[in-house]
């Protein structure tokens, strides 16, 4: 389960790719609203509209202009999508660790580092001076346990 380990990588990876959309974003706000510390697009966009007899340009507008020419908020909303899916992936492959215990909980737990079943059976056989073939036991318990969970031994790795 070394999708495990990827997984979370790839969340810390996303969530940077995120701040550094967010700095971008904020650099461009101050170019074009200096002092506006944060701003609700969706919400504030009333108040920079301009009236029926002013129908010139605000900086608003070329705040929006400059992001959508650079697509900052695609690529944030693409962003915020990857980091709930990578959430859910990784704590759908947490929830048994509540359930089992022992040995089970043991292999699982060295699966989970990015062994292959084989080398966390020896790994956990070695560590408790136990038989392979005791392990091996342990397994069929776990498989029927991730089975439950849907959890395959081997997942697919990213997005």
């Amino acid at each position: 389960m070394k999708e495990y380990g990827d997984n979370i990588v790839q969340l810390e990876l996303e969530k940077e790719h995120l701040r550094n959309l967010e700095e971008e974003k904020n650099s461009i706000m101050q170019k074009y609203l200096p002092g506006c510390k944060s701003i609700d697009i969706l919400k504030d966009i009333n108040s920079y509209i301009p009236g029926a007899k002013n129908k010139k340009r605000t900086p608003f507008d070329d705040f929006m202009i400059e992001l959508e020419d650079k697509q900052i908020l695609d690529k944030m909303n693409k962003c915020t999508d990857r980091i709930k899916q990578l959430e859910i992936r990784i704590s759908k492959m947490e929830k048994p660790l509540k359930k089992i215990r022992g040995y089970e909980k043991k292999l699982y737990l060295s699966m989970l580092q990015g062994n292959n079943i084989t080398q966390a059976v020896k790994q956990v056989a070695e560590e408790c001076e136990k038989s392979e073939r005791t392990m091996w036991r342990y397994v069929k318990r776990l498989r029927k346990v991730l089975n439950r969970y849907d959890i395959l031994e081997k997942n697919e790795i990213f997005l």
